[in-house]
């Protein structure tokens, strides 16, 4: 905002000062007076630039959140059964499995009595929720590529939002001024 204030005060001043000198001297009317009087060309042109972005993709987007966000919320899973030996105090279930690998391991039996067989270690399963399905990771997949697509489309958004103005003024001038003739030419963009 400075920038404009600085530069109007700048043309105000010379303005002032051009008016001032042009009053003083006599010459000025007569230079003026030729010019007015020579061919003149004039031509000034304003052309504004703006773009304008196709928001059909991010319509397409928002209509697909809705689905999206209850696949997330209800994510598939399979229920996967981890096996591993532990101690026999930390077993809380003993199943069909852990008494057939303690017969083929019997390297895990602490003691044998006549009635009892007592394991130091023993076969454990527990039951694991196992979310890394394939149909899950797909989504997963989607929402990086969707989140990526935007990030991009947003940046150059960003970039080549602005719009652009632009001023052409061109004046050609040919004139007679005391026995000579004269051709001035101002091209401005």
């Amino acid at each position: 905002m400075k920038k404009r204030y600085d530069s109007n005060q700048f043309y105000n001043n010379a303005t002032k000062s051009l008016q001032e000198l042009e009053e003083k001297s006599v010459y000025t009317g007569y230079f003026y007076q030729s010019v007015y009087t020579g061919k003149n060309k004039f031509y000034q042109k304003e052309q504004i630039e703006s773009l304008k972005f196709d928001d059909k993709w991010i319509k397409a987007i928002e209509s697909y959140f809705p689905s999206i966000n209850r696949i997330t919320i209800n994510l598939k899973s399979t229920l996967k059964m981890q096996s591993e030996i532990i101690p026999i105090e930390k077993t809380k279930k003993v199943s069909k499995d852990s008494i057939i690998h303690l017969m083929s391991h019997s390297n895990f039996i602490k003691e044998v009595t006549d009635n009892n067989v007592v394991p130091k270690q023993i076969l454990s399963a527990r039951p694991e929720i196992e979310y890394g399905i394939y149909e899950n990771r797909f989504i997963m997949t989607l929402i990086v590529r969707l989140r990526d697509f935007i990030g991009k489309r947003v940046q150059m958004m960003r970039r080549k939002l602005k719009s652009r103005k632009t001023v052409h003024l061109n004046l050609n001038s040919e004139f007679s001024l005391e026995e000579s003739d004269f051709a001035l030419e101002v091209d401005i963009k």
